[in-house]
């Protein structure tokens, strides 16, 4: 019933709309006759479609007109235009004023004046990231050098002279720089070039280089270079701010920067060559081809490694790996003093103990220490009864966990100087002496 009801007043509604519309056009048309058709010498030709179109139109107009915004008087807007010149005009000012006293308060707290011949004497704030970037650039990369290598290597067509570029980083104002093995094409280059800061080429001569280790060190005749500033790779802990400079793709983009953070430590990495490269500093730091040698920096614009390499792949990204620079102090310091006499070497090639045992599923109780994967036959080893799979303790009354450390340790030594081993051999411990020759 209810339903039938609501039809019905629907429809009701709708009937007296019908009959509104056709009163108010029977209006219009009789206005039309009186004023129009009563007056024929008015307009002839103005008929009740024309009236009524007219009229349409000048109602949609008024209905148009009110739906538009209402203008404020000139005099408002006149004075809101001047209200925001004078806001613009004071935030200007104001916003002048605090940047040249913030950059008076930054400054004093944090000085940045780059001497060229020395890196140490810029301060460091690492409160800011931004700034702080900014600034290990500037005290970094006058120290950061280009390596060109010429060496000669076999093709189908027979020899052919081939240029590798890549990344260095002086470490002594007397020309000593340190890189990468593989840049210096593991010392078969013919011939090696540093680009020095604004672009100054000379020649530099091999003083060593380890392939195992994959450092090396290089010395230019030049005085008086900005040496960076070495830290304590020791001291780094996952999260740090990590930056690395080298030359990417090669000269032509030299001294590129990039940032991120270190993301691992102790890493051991297999190179490919057969070669076991332990104690490496993990960074996501872009690490690319010609960024080899190349520092890898902290906050304070102190060198904590040399850039060696990375892991590329569609499944890997941001995974770079760069040398501890405490692995090499010791050997820079070493052929500093003597010059390019040989250094010591055990002649074995090892690998971290407990990394083997993690790769072999191995269970015992020994803790640390490097196995012996190779014994080089006539070297220090072979001669003093060392063989394969032996397992070193300490040398020197250092505990060992790489190979790394044992060449760093061998470089404090020079001939004739006895050291002390400690190895597990046939589950049997035993300590002796070797001597220096």
């Amino acid at each position: 019933m209810d339903n039938n009801n609501h039809e019905d007043n629907w429809k009701e509604e709708r009937r007296r709309e019908r009959e509104e519309r056709l009163r108010k056009l029977r209006e219009e048309r009789k206005r039309y006759d009186y004023i129009y058709e009563g007056n024929e010498g008015k307009n002839k030709d103005y008929t009740y479609a024309d009236y009524y179109t007219e009229k349409l139109s000048e109602e949609r107009a008024r209905e148009n007109e009110k739906k538009k915004p209402t203008k404020k008087p000139k005099k408002h807007m006149a004075r809101n235009i001047l209200v925001a010149l004078l806001c613009i005009l004071l935030s200007g000012a104001l916003g002048f004023a605090g940047g040249y006293f913030g950059s008076m308060l930054f400054d004093k707290h944090n000085p940045r004046v780059v001497n060229k011949n020395s890196t140490e004497n810029i301060t460091i704030n690492p409160s800011d990231e931004i700034g702080v970037v900014e600034a290990v650039a500037q005290k970094a990369i006058p120290s950061v050098v280009g390596i060109t290598a010429t060496s000669t290597v076999e093709t189908i067509f027979g020899p052919q002279k081939g240029q590798g570029v890549g990344t260095g980083v002086i470490v002594d104002s007397n020309g000593y720089i340190l890189t990468n093995s593989h840049v210096i094409s593991d010392g078969k280059a013919s011939k090696i070039e540093v680009m020095l800061d604004e672009d100054k080429t000379v020649e530099a001569k091999l003083l060593w280089f380890d392939n195992y280790m994959d450092l090396a060190v290089i010395k230019v005749n030049e005085t008086g270079l900005p040496a960076a500033e070495l830290g304590d790779s020791d001291d780094v802990n996952i999260g740090e701010q990590a930056i690395a400079i080298g030359n990417p793709l090669g000269l032509e983009y030299n001294r590129s920067l990039t940032a991120g953070y270190i993301s691992g430590v102790n890493r051991t990495v297999d190179a490919g060559d057969g070669r076991m490269v332990e104690g490496l500093i993990q960074t996501d730091a872009a690490i690319n081809q010609g960024n080899s040698g190349g520092p890898l920096l902290n906050a304070k614009g102190e060198v904590i490694g040399i850039n060696t390499m990375k892991i590329g792949g569609t499944a890997t990204e941001g995974l770079g790996f760069a040398i501890p620079i405490n692995t090499a102090k010791e050997i820079v310091n070493a052929i500093i003093n003597r010059g390019d006499k040989a250094p010591v070497l055990l002649g074995v090639r090892v690998v971290d103990y407990n990394y083997y045992k993690a790769r072999m599923g191995l269970v015992d109780n020994i803790e640390g220490g490097v196995i012996v994967l190779e014994v080089e036959p006539g070297s220090i080893a072979d001669k003093s009864g060392i063989r394969r799979g032996d397992i070193l303790l300490e040398l020197d009354g250092v505990k060992l966990d790489g190979s790394s450390q044992i060449r760093t340790i061998l470089f404090k030594h020079t001939e004739g100087d006895k050291v002390k081993l400690t190895y597990i051999s046939n589950n049997d411990k035993k300590t002796i002496e070797l001597e220096i020759k």
